[in-house]
């Protein structure tokens, strides 16, 4: 991206991520981030709560998807 980002908050950082389209919107990958912390701190006694948040990370593979693919078309037109 540009100079000077890394120390911008990170909502201001997935705004950017969105007006360069490599996210659909922050609300999109706030909600990712959301599932992910609910999978890294849910444990082994409540396999419900588990297969709840391991059901949800995987109804959310196509855009995890599209934005590994809009990453890659940003960096490639950054390359030319």
């Amino acid at each position: 991206m540009e100079e000077g980002v890394i120390d911008a908050p990170f909502i201001d950082l997935l705004n950017r991520l969105e007006k360069l389209n490599i996210l659909d919107s922050k609300e999109q990958w706030l909600e990712l981030r959301k599932t992910g912390n609910t999978l890294s701190h849910t444990y082994e006694d409540e396999p419900e709560v588990m297969s709840v948040a391991i059901s949800a990370m995987f109804n959310k593979k196509q855009s995890i998807e599209r934005i590994y693919k809009h990453l890659i078309v940003y960096r490639n037109n950054k390359a030319e």
